[in-house]
């Protein structure tokens, strides 16, 4: 952790994390272990944060600064949570910090956010989009907090479509901007353009198999499938089909 705590290290895509001189490795090629059961876990409700933010302000000065050392001892209770492996317990004690910590102190927020993040990744594979959207609470808060941009690369990359890949290529391209050395960074990015190599391969053998498939169906009506385009979205990796009236004709 940060301000003399030892914070829960960024969950790479082979899946190590480092917690202070101690290692553990696990399988993390499906987001978390998978269990017949989804473990259960708080979260705060925009209701919720709304009354909250609401009462903070008519809190004293004194009452923010008791309220935020609530707030860092809840996140202490979560760190031994979380190395002690009881990470659904991590995960209700950051929440618990998080309705406690007043907004005042967002680098502090954006930590617990973070953290959190981390923590639901390794419960549970279901909550790596609800652990996206803590990573994307906690730049919203701090922005050059590197953490949990790659956390959120971790999440993206390991989407087994590939769709999210582009997502996790501008986060990783934003943290090297920010900390060209960073090796976790340069790490993660040769393994992206790998997936994506990849990706990309198998989407061609899948294409020109389409396109045999679809040639055939035509051929009949005097059509091929030179006669339509393919469009890809770059914003929502999605494909959209149009018809091309002369296909040999030059644009």
């Amino acid at each position: 952790m940060e301000d003399n705590e030892k914070e829960p290290a960024i969950i790479t895509v082979e899946g190590e994390v480092s917690l202070g001189s101690n290692e553990i490795s696990e399988d993390f090629s499906e987001g978390g272990p998978i269990e017949d059961e989804i473990p259960k876990i708080e979260q705060e409700t925009e209701e919720e944060m709304i009354k909250i933010r609401n009462l903070e302000k008519d809190y004293s000065e004194e009452l923010k600064f008791k309220k935020h050392q609530e707030a860092l001892e809840l996140k202490a209770v979560a760190n031994t949570f979380f190395k002690s492996g009881d990470y659904q317990a991590a995960c209700n004690s950051y929440t618990q910090a998080l309705k406690t910590c007043p907004l005042c102190f967002k680098p502090d927020i954006s930590i617990l956010y973070a953290n959190r993040a981390t923590a639901k990744l390794k419960l549970h594979y279901t909550y790596r989009e609800s652990a996206i959207e803590d990573c994307t609470r906690a730049i919203s808060l701090n922005p050059i907090y590197v953490k949990p941009r790659l956390r959120r690369a971790a999440c993206y990359m390991a989407a087994e479509d590939g769709s999210s890949y582009e997502n996790a290529s501008e986060d990783l391209r934003l943290v090297l901007q920010m900390e060209p050395l960073n090796r976790e960074a340069i790490s993660m990015y040769k393994e992206l353009q790998e997936k994506i190599t990849e990706r990309d391969k198998k989407m061609e053998e899948v294409m020109g198999q389409l396109k045999q498939l679809g040639n055939m169906i035509l051929r009949p009506f005097g059509m091929s499938t030179d006669n339509f385009r393919l469009n890809r979205d770059p914003v929502t990796n999605s494909y959209s089909v149009s018809m091309v009236q002369n296909p040999n004709e030059q644009e």
